[in-house]
């Protein structure tokens, strides 16, 4: 008899054995296990997901507008060619493109975008939904754009991960859904009449990473609102996400001291997103003082080192130090580990935010006077007092930490951009909140499901925070402004949708489908009929796979099965669509037998 891994493996390789192969580039070939060579639906999944790695999708402050778009543009290109010369094979059933824009008021030329692929044009709608953009790719140094095959470890195994920015968020998906839907249209041009009441389409959002295509074009256009959506870009399943808060908090920097050492800027690379804990933070230290800072130099390694911080387990950025000029002093911390804002608490498990551990280092040194107070320094010390190196806000219980049944890690705060503007004299600190029920201004009732009505706590809870902190700082003027980005979203698991999707997971893997709460904003947030579901079984935000992060990676055994149950889930709901096809025939030929 065969075991459950068995049984696994077995249904996997007769289900991936009908889709259509691609061809392949021997580097790649040469870098796969032999059961992958072979395999044909991986090799169309890595041959599209290397040509979309390649074109770099991202939005940030020092990339032009312009040149996010042609970005887009060229991906929609390679993608409309591919489609174009699919549809030369098929004798019936054909897929069409789509594609709708809104501009944004202030920028005009990055307007937002969702385009896509439809197949069928029947009632029911079924669609899968990712997103092409990505974050920063935070240093050139891993060769974020040239993809490659890498042999890695994953729970005691090694594995072949697809290497590059967007390689799991979410180009690979991506192209998942869209050989799917491909292999849809080749299975029945045959019988093209199984899909009469069915509408297959694939969405890609492009601008999930900032502010949302999707939720803007399902507003304007309500009737494209799907029967059941899945939202393939988080793990399998999501019965619940976190509400999204991101304050900032500002300071003056004040006058330049006469005498002494003073911080004189600490920043995280410029394209470094809110949502994203940066791959480094640079600090310069100043005086006209040149023994001075000499002999800081020579120490502050050692006293990095050497202090506790507020945990003596805590596992410190490596820093390195670096004499700029006769009045600068350069300290480099770097990140280890996860870098998705969503889940602070997986850096700081097994990595370190380097901006955490600068600003807390600073903190001590401006408190024992071995840096001249200024605004930088007050900012250190604000991060200090409220959070330290914690990431569930344990300074401040009454105000901060909230979990509850469903969100069982609470409400979590990462610590992910700071901003020196000598030209404006301020200094700007961006913080990532994934908050729990506890911090919403409304309880939940326990039986509505959907987006939680109202807005977070955190307009009061940071005045008081700040309130306090400056008036036992003296002379610190410590100011924020804050909104919530999105509520908490509760998900019914036992909705005719959720049971879908459960069925087609069990029918693959064996077992239930476990319904994650998770931090993460996705694009189902708001809409019912859309559930976030896959690519990853089970939640692994930092190494081997690196959400976010530097060396992003795709397990692509992982990427393969969670393939294999959207295939089996839009099977599924297409025998379903015929099962009310057919009842639909009977009941008005009845009525017709009756009159």
């Amino acid at each position: 008899m065969l075991n459950k891994r068995q049984l696994k493996l077995t249904f996997l390789a007769a289900t991936l054995a009908a889709i259509a192969s691609c061809s392949q580039s021997p580097t790649q070939q040469q870098t796969l296990p032999e059961t992958l060579k072979k395999n044909p639906l991986a090799e169309a999944i890595i041959k599209d997901t290397n040509a979309l790695v390649a074109i770099p999708s991202y939005r940030s402050e020092g990339r032009p507008s312009h040149e996010v778009q042609q970005s887009f543009s060229k991906i929609k290109s390679v993608l409309d060619q591919r489609i174009e010369g699919f549809n030369q094979q098929q004798q019936h059933l054909k897929i069409q493109n789509f594609e709708w824009r809104k501009n944004r008021a202030n920028q005009p030329g990055d307007p937002y975008r969702l385009f896509g692929y439809r197949l069928g044009n029947g009632p029911e709608k079924l669609a899968f939904i990712t997103h092409l953009d990505t974050v920063a790719p935070g240093g050139m140094d891993w060769q974020p754009f040239q993809p490659r095959i890498e042999q890695r470890e994953l729970h005691q195994t090694s594995q072949p991960f697809l290497v590059g920015r967007g390689a799991v968020d979410n180009k690979g998906p991506a192209m998942a859904t869209l050989n799917i839907l491909q292999q849809l249209a080749k299975d029945y041009d045959a019988t093209p009449e199984t899909l009469n009441n069915m509408t297959l389409e694939v969405w890609f959002d492009t601008s999930e990473e900032t502010d949302m295509a999707t939720p803007k074009f399902l507003a304007e256009n309500p009737q494209a609102l799907p029967d059941l959506g899945i939202v393939f870009d988080a793990s399998w399943c999501i019965r619940a996400e976190k509400g999204i808060e991101r304050p900032q908090f500002f300071t003056s920097l004040g006058t330049t001291p006469k005498q002494g050492i003073w911080i004189h800027s600490i920043n995280t690379p410029r394209d470094s997103p809110t949502n994203q804990i940066p791959s480094e933070t640079i600090t310069i230290l100043q005086s006209n003082d040149s023994k001075a800072l000499d002999d800081l130099a020579n120490q502050i390694q050692s006293d990095y080192q050497h202090y506790a911080f507020d945990d003596p387990e805590y596992r410190r950025a490596p820093m390195t130090v670096t004499r700029v000029s006769p009045t600068q002093l350069k300290l480099t911390t770097t990140v280890i580990g996860a870098q998705h804002g969503s889940v602070p608490y997986a850096n700081r498990e097994k990595g370190a935010n380097p901006l955490v551990s600068i600003t807390n280092f600073l903190a001590h040194l401006a408190d024992n006077g071995a840096l001249q107070k200024n605004g930088l320094s007050q900012l250190s010390q604000f991060v200090a007092w409220t959070w330290g190196t914690k990431v569930f806000g344990e300074h401040h219980p009454a105000l901060l930490q909230k979990q509850d049944e469903i969100f069982t890690t609470g409400t979590t705060y990462a610590i992910t951009r700071l901003q020196t503007d000598p030209m404006n004299n301020k200094a700007t600190l961006a913080v990532d909140i994934r908050y729990a029920v506890g911090h919403q201004d409304k309880p939940w009732d326990g039986k509505t499901f959907g987006l939680l009505p109202g807005k977070s706590q955190f307009q009061s809870v940071f005045t008081q925070l700040t309130q306090a902190f400056n008036k036992h700082h003296q002379g610190s003027k410590i100011s924020f402004n804050t909104g919530t980005r999105v509520t908490p979203d509760i998900r019914d698991t036992e909705s005719p949708n959720f049971q879908l999707v459960n069925n087609a997971y069990r029918k693959v893997m064996g077992e239930d489908c476990p319904a994650h709460a998770i931090g993460g904003g996705t694009d189902a947030k708001g809409f019912l009929p859309l559930i976030a579901a896959g690519p990853m079984l089970g939640g692994i935000a930092g190494p081997p796979v690196n959400y976010h992060g530097i060396n992003e990676a795709v397990p692509l055994e992982m990427l393969l099965q969670s393939t294999t149950i959207l295939y089996e889930l839009a099977k599924e709901k297409i025998l379903d669509s015929q099962s009310q096809e057919k009842s639909t025939q009977l009941t008005k030929k009845n009525t017709a037998t009756k009159m």
